[in-house]
């Protein structure tokens, strides 16, 4: 409102289909001198079950209908960076329960409050705004107090939207520490998948900080938060109630996908991975918080292929032989991380965490975005991959390879890795990544070494097939 003569009408709804006037608050009174061009000082302040209008010192208060989704102990409402029954269910999938929780106002002269409410579940697709499935239950009265008639209801979330463990559905999670440059290319460029979610805590370009707070994530559709939560779950779905024209507040729920895409930073020394933006505190991810021991317990539920666009944590034991001659002081000093990273092995730290296959750098990965804001080479493997496994999902470490071929991304791929892991007793874990030739000079050959027994061996033999042909010698760095 940016005129006087406004008239503010609150109104109580006794029910979802119909409600009576509460009270009118003029506007009009121009004695008293205007708030940001607005005639007639109105606060309006916002507290979770009701809300207060004050004018004058006079205070109106109003008590909605609420719907919830609640923890176990129907204690506390479930926030917009929590996940439902994370980290109690530890596979982030199986036996999720929906706690659900409506607080229906009690009308003038009371009387008895029906048995049941009949309510719609939704399965939303996070940042799309797509309802991928709906639900009609009878939620039961509970009690009351002096304000609410409680109803209250639990059930499996499967009942909302089918068993997830290997469900059969091709699916894409992705999470963003930085720009979104890259992972929206991925985004818009994969087809066949549904989406379960950007995790992400990016700015958008050009804007203020308060538009980014208020108007971010309705600008890309509801946004999961990038947290350590949201970061092992590997996938997130919408979950939202509707009881006539009322709606609660979209919840999260673990859906964990076949295909995970992270975009951010990597540390050599200690594989952790970056979950903050740059102008954001530092919080970093640990490959153990995965783990229970050597088991896998987040990643193993549906998750197959892991990306990771960032720096270096797919390296395992340097059998790329980066050296200060690679790269300048600086950069090698970063690798190196204060020392002791050269002889860090980091993709050995996430081959056990659950994937068959990763996906990523053993060095330094390129920029999503160059300085003056245009697609960097990061964004541009991003596409390429995204294309090719369009093609063919089958074979995603060959996909990585075309993806980042040294020649064809102006060297910008030649930290490009990928680590497998068994998918049969008599297969080991094998680790490819880009090394350099002599002979022909300056191609690269896409080179792989075995686990066997446990142990990384290096099989490195005097001749090898390069992309271009025949690759005779490799650099001796």
């Amino acid at each position: 409102m940016d005129r006087c003569g406004y008239t503010v009408i609150l109104y109580k709804q006794n029910s979802p289909y119909r409600s009576n006037q509460l009270a009118a608050i003029d506007l009009s009174d121009t004695t008293n001198p205007c708030l940001d061009g607005h005639c007639g000082q109105v606060i309006i302040t916002s507290i979770e079950g009701y809300i207060t209008f004050e004018k004058y010192g006079t205070i109106i208060t109003y008590w909605p209908l609420g719907l919830f989704f609640m923890d176990a102990a129907f204690n506390h409402i479930l926030t917009a960076d929590e996940i439902l029954n994370s980290p109690s269910d530890p596979d982030g999938e199986n036996n999720q329960t929906i706690h659900f929780q409506i607080r229906y106002p009690i009308p003038p002269g009371g009387g008895t409050p029906p048995s049941s409410l009949a309510v719609t579940f939704q399965r939303w697709t996070p940042n799309r705004g797509l309802i991928e499935s709906s639900l009609q239950k009878s939620v039961p009265y509970v009690s009351s107090d002096s304000i609410y008639d409680y109803y209250q209801l639990t059930f499996p979330l499967d009942e909302l939207r089918g068993t997830n463990n290997n469900d059969g559905i091709n699916e894409i999670a992705y999470a963003d520490g930085g720009y979104l440059t890259d992972t929206f290319k991925v985004r818009d460029t994969v087809v066949g998948y549904k989406e379960r979610g950007i995790a992400n805590r990016h700015i958008v370009r050009g804007e203020s900080a308060v538009y980014n707070l208020i108007y971010g994530s309705e600008k890309y559709g509801f946004k999961p938060y990038l947290n350590t939560a949201a970061f092992k779950i590997g996938g997130i779905a919408g979950l939202k109630a509707k009881l006539g024209g009322v709606s609660s507040r979209l919840a999260l729920a673990a859906n964990q996908a076949d295909v995970f895409y992270f975009s951010g930073h990597g540390k050599h020394k200690t594989a952790k991975i970056r979950l903050t933006a740059p102008q954001e505190p530092e919080e970093w991810f640990d490959p153990a918080d995965l783990m229970s021991g050597s088991d896998p317990v987040y990643w193993n539920t549906d998750m197959d292929i892991a990306i990771f666009s960032a720096c270096s944590i797919l390296d395992i034991k340097n059998y790329r032989a980066w050296t200060l001659a690679n790269f300048d002081s600086h950069q090698y000093d970063l690798w190196n991380d204060d020392g002791g990273g050269a002889t860090a092995s980091p993709g050995d730290k996430w081959k056990n965490t659950g994937p068959t296959y990763f996906l990523g750098y053993n060095w330094k990965s390129p920029n999503d975005e160059t300085f003056w804001g245009a697609e960097g080479w990061g964004t541009k493997i991003a596409e390429r991959f995204a294309r090719i496994f369009n093609v063919y999902p089958d074979d995603s470490v060959g996909d990585w390879e075309y993806a980042t071929y040294p020649l064809e991304t102006e060297g910008a791929g030649s930290a490009g890795a990928a680590i497998q892991k068994p998918t049969a007793p008599s297969i080991d874990y094998k680790y490819s990544f880009w090394d350099q030739c002599t002979d022909p000079e300056n191609d690269y050959i896409w080179y792989t070494i075995s686990q066997e027994g446990g142990a990384w061996v290096d099989k490195k033999n005097d001749f090898w097939l390069g992309e271009s042909g025949y690759c005779s010698e490799i650099v001796d760095w």
